[in-house]
């Protein structure tokens, strides 16, 4: 595993341009990235996204296409960010070709979600 973090001058932790503070990838045996995570809080600092997202992790295919995202909150549980998703999976065809998205709330329960970001609401 890598650990890309951001300092200021004063030594103090600071936020790339995205928000980002930290970046973590874990690789297989053939150095593909298999799973990251993005850290936008550290101690003692506020969650720089508005949504309050402390930490979004990623898992990937043997073709490095993401499989998985999911984010957290500063207690380390699923936490949904501003459209109400906590996880997106995502399906591929054999040409890396998306087949499919889901969708999940906190609760791991389906959520709609409209793509364009027109609203979400509870699957039936």
């Amino acid at each position: 595993m890598t650990k890309e973090a951001y300092f200021g001058v004063d030594g103090k932790p600071m936020a790339d341009k995205d928000g980002v503070f930290e970046v973590r990838r874990e690789y297989d045996k053939t150095g593909k990235v298999i799973r990251g995570a993005k850290i936008y809080a550290v101690t003692g600092v506020k969650p720089t996204r508005e949504d309050g997202i402390s930490e979004e992790r990623a898992e990937f295919d043997e073709n490095g296409n993401v499989t998985r995202e999911s984010y957290f909150g500063l207690d380390g549980k699923p936490k949904s960010d501003k459209d109400g998703i906590a996880e997106k999976r995502v399906e591929y065809d054999a040409n890396g070709n998306v087949t499919q998205k889901s969708y999940f709330g906190v609760d791991g329960k389906p959520v709609d979600f409209n793509e364009e970001g027109e609203g979400v609401s509870p699957s039936p």
